[in-house]
């Protein structure tokens, strides 16, 4: 048998350009129980409109769908205000204590570096500030007369040799 129709039908089909009665007879052909070897793999896409249409839900399917519905309840609770804040709070304590470690680092840094940088002795205008002045002058110049007199009462070598021993001579 020629099925040359059916072939023109198909390629007609693939360009979009067949009506719907000839998409009706590809159908009603492919419908039939004896479809040729060569047009087989053709034949699922036109009886799967028919085969789904006879498809029914079951007779239980009402049921069964009740059964999921009425299983699944949710259950609403109720948060206070403070709960829901709490992770705010930690994020800001977080926050809090690492800006404390930073500043005391800085400050236990900026305390050594003030320590031996005398170039902090001098406020922003050039002038000495007179509180490190008297705080300071004292004791430097009590440094300074010690080793002069030192100095004075023998060799500064042998004096610093004999301090270090702990023998005075």
């Amino acid at each position: 048998m020629d099925y040359k129709y059916i072939h023109q039908l198909l390629e007609r089909y693939w360009k979009c350009e067949t009506t719907i009665e000839e998409e009706q007879i590809l159908r009603t052909f492919f419908s039939q129980g004896e479809v040729p070897v060569e047009l087989l793999p053709y034949r699922s896409l036109f009886v799967y409109e028919k085969e789904q249409h006879d498809l029914q839900l079951g007779v239980d399917f009402d049921e069964r769908v009740m059964a999921e519905i009425n299983k699944t309840t949710v259950k609403a609770r109720k948060v206070s205000f403070a709960s829901s804040m709490k992770p705010f709070y930690k994020a800001v304590a977080v926050v809090a204590v690492f800006l404390t470690l930073g500043i005391a680092a800085e400050k236990a840094i900026d305390k050594n570096n003030a320590e031996n940088d005398y170039s902090s002795v001098v406020d922003k205008a050039g002038y000495a500030r007179q509180s490190h002045i008297v705080n300071e002058e004292p004791s430097s110049l009590m440094m300074v007369s010690e080793g002069l007199n030192k100095t004075i009462d023998g060799d500064s070598v042998t004096s610093v040799n004999v301090e270090k021993n702990g023998v005075k001579e």
